[in-house]
């Protein structure tokens, strides 16, 4: 039950004066009918197993206490708007009505809408239906868990905010669930085992768009695996760099422009490098070094076949600079082929069903 310091809540409207910051509401007013609150302070909210008829909702409110929903029964409207949550808010195992809004709300120190049984020894778990929850524009903060349940109708998590990965274990998602526009934070903690957590949450959910085919989704969901992933003290440092240059080279398969600007970087540096092994041409040879890396980005190890470049003429007498220049053009080769690699992958990525 909700229980406060001064006085009961009534519906406000816009020529009554503010309701008072606390209010009071008996388990008998839970039962039927229609209780509105808004923008007031609640301290303490407790509805464990608790039968509720009436239809509630709040507006702007603020509960600063832990919120315990644990196994209740809504069989009316459940709405809650623009509210803030300071502490942790436990709807475990809640039988929710078949559509409630949980619209522009805050949920500062995490929530859980999990089922009440786990399915580890193979019992089955209780009320894992949820119908329809609209969480448009909502911030999670904390751990959040929908674990074992079943989504049968559409999920709206549009433009919402998980500042820590939510967690889907054994929980069957419908077609309708949307993430559009949602935003999902890189971990910035440096306990390992949030983020092996963060990992293996962000891998179920990218399983799930998948099942779903929901391509971008996927996306999202594989670079947010790997953020997590690299951060980890159990990944050898070649698997972090190669994450790391997944990353820079093409946005985890989501970018075609940035394999080609990673190209394009690449041989800006080697012309540079070019440049300064043949200084001791009269003109600068430019005509001839662009001709060179082209040559390189056309005929992959064209300048480590036999023979000598005909850049190598120009590089002076110096027995090191020709074995310099094939380093250059190794150099780039190998970004060519990885800038081609991430861009035929990029276009798979965004075009496959």
């Amino acid at each position: 039950m909700f229980k406060s310091q001064k006085s009961k809540a009534k519906p406000q409207s816009d020529s009554q004066p503010p309701i008072p910051e606390s209010a009071c509401l008996d388990i008998d007013a839970l039962k039927s009918g229609q209780i509105q609150w808004s923008n007031q302070k609640i301290s303490t909210c407790d509805l464990r197993d608790q039968k509720v008829g009436a239809d509630l909702e709040f507006s702007d409110c603020n509960f600063t206490e832990f919120c315990n929903f644990e196994g209740a029964c809504f069989s009316g409207h459940l709405v809650f708007r623009r509210c803030t949550f300071d502490d942790f808010v436990m709807f475990r195992g809640a039988r929710l009505p078949d559509r409630a809004v949980f619209d522009g709300c805050h949920f500062k120190n995490g929530a859980s809408f999990a089922s009440g049984m786990s399915t580890a020894s193979g019992t089955p778990v209780e009320e894992r239906d949820l119908k329809h929850i609209n969480f448009a524009g909502t911030v999670f903060e904390g751990y959040v868990t929908f674990n074992n349940r079943e989504f049968q109708r559409s999920m709206n998590f549009d433009k919402c905010k998980f500042v820590d990965p939510p967690h889907f274990q054994n929980t069957d998602f419908h077609h309708g669930t949307s993430f559009d526009e949602a935003e999902f934070l890189p971990p910035k903690f440096k306990d390992q085992k949030r983020l092996a957590r963060a990992e293996k949450g962000y891998r179920r959910l990218k399983r799930l768009m998948g099942e779903l085919g929901d391509i971008d989704r996927h996306s999202e969901f594989l670079a947010c695996e790997l953020r997590a992933r690299v951060h980890q003290k159990r990944v050898s440092p070649f698997e972090k760099l190669m994450i790391r240059l997944y990353d820079f080279g093409s946005d985890f398969g989501r970018s075609l422009i940035r394999p080609i600007l990673f190209l394009i970087v690449v041989s800006c540096i080697n012309f540079l490098l070019l440049t300064a092994l043949t200084w001791q041409s009269a003109p600068p040879p430019y005509a001839g070094i662009a001709n060179f890396l082209l040559e390189q980005s056309v005929s992959p190890f064209a300048a480590l076949k036999s023979g000598s470049p005909p850049l190598i003429a120009l590089s002076g007498t110096s027995p090191i600079i020709p074995g310099l220049i094939k380093s250059v053009a190794l150099l780039q080769t190998l970004p060519v082929l990885t800038a081609l690699a991430l861009f035929i992958f990029s276009i798979r990525r965004r075009f496959s069903s």
